[in-house]
């Protein structure tokens, strides 16, 4: 099969694709991992609870001294939830972005993706470790995306550094997606195109349910305007011919009632005493 211009596709996708950068992977040779959420965390307070933070970080194959400020630069850390066992980052997605070297994909061994969980206890104080736990890149050859919960193991030694970690400590939950190739790349976007246009379709669905039930509201409105309207304005007086016969026939029965009541000898006509 003919060969893909990684450089050429990276370059075509940054001219037409309008995705923030460090929120979606952008070009090869990247990692992509989404902290979703945590449950079974080890309590580090009196109450029973802590505050659980996850630090996110790339362990790669090779260290050296001159790569140790970069690695420094490479942790990421997501923002913190008070007091609970089983946190979800649901305020504000948490996704990280990193650069893989090219050389990953064809040596896999000794690069992971490290996540720790901690719990914040102030701004100069020493955060508890709660555990952590190592994503593989071999795991994630396939290039798509994965969901899962991974197991976060506790140390056993009394040293973080120590070699032992075997207790498992509750399990985080991970989306992970590792880029290497250039086809890989264009369906990755090709993903995300589907994924934004169901998006806009079920919120133009959603605005047209709206403006439907605005309208017919609006409606309603209109009616109940118009019969209050009428309820005030008053009955007309009845003319023409049906006036004269209403009329017509009260005098005929006044007079009437009038003769009957002078013809009775008990009847006492008005101005007589």
């Amino acid at each position: 099969p003919p060969t893909i211009d990684r450089t050429a596709v990276e370059r075509r996708i940054a001219e037409v694709a309008d995705y923030p950068e460090g929120m979606h992977i952008t070009r090869c040779n990247q990692v992509l991992i989404e902290v979703l959420e945590a449950t079974g965390l080890t309590a580090s307070h009196l109450s029973g609870l802590c505050n659980p933070y996850a630090e996110v970080s790339l362990k790669q194959r090779h260290r050296s001294r001159r790569n140790l400020f970069s690695k420094r630069l490479e942790n990421r850390k997501t923002y913190f939830i008070e007091k609970t066992l089983a946190p979800k980052w649901s305020q504000q997605p948490q996704v990280f972005v990193f650069d893989i070297p090219e050389e990953a994909s064809h040596v896999t061994r000794g690069y992971s993706i490290r996540v720790s969980i901690r719990s914040f206890k102030g701004l100069f104080l020493a955060a508890p470790f709660l555990g952590r736990t190592d994503v593989h890149l071999r795991s994630l050859l396939s290039q798509k995306e994965s969901i899962g919960w991974y197991p976060l193991t506790g140390k056993t030694s009394q040293s973080e550094a120590g070699p032992k970690f075997s207790r498992i400590h509750g399990s985080v939950k991970l989306r992970i997606q590792w880029i290497y190739s250039p086809s890989a790349l264009l369906q990755y976007y090709i993903l995300l195109s589907q994924t934004r246009l169901l998006a806009l379709e079920r919120s133009r669905e959603g605005m047209k349910h709206q403006l439907t039930a605005l309208i017919d509201s609006s409606k309603r409105k209109r009616a109940d305007i118009q019969m209050d309207a009428l309820s005030l304005v008053p009955m007309p007086r009845i003319t023409g011919i049906e006036g004269k016969r209403h009329r017509r026939a009260g005098s005929v029965a006044k007079s009437s009632g009038y003769a009957k009541s002078s013809g009775d000898p008990s009847f006492v006509s008005p101005g007589t005493t």
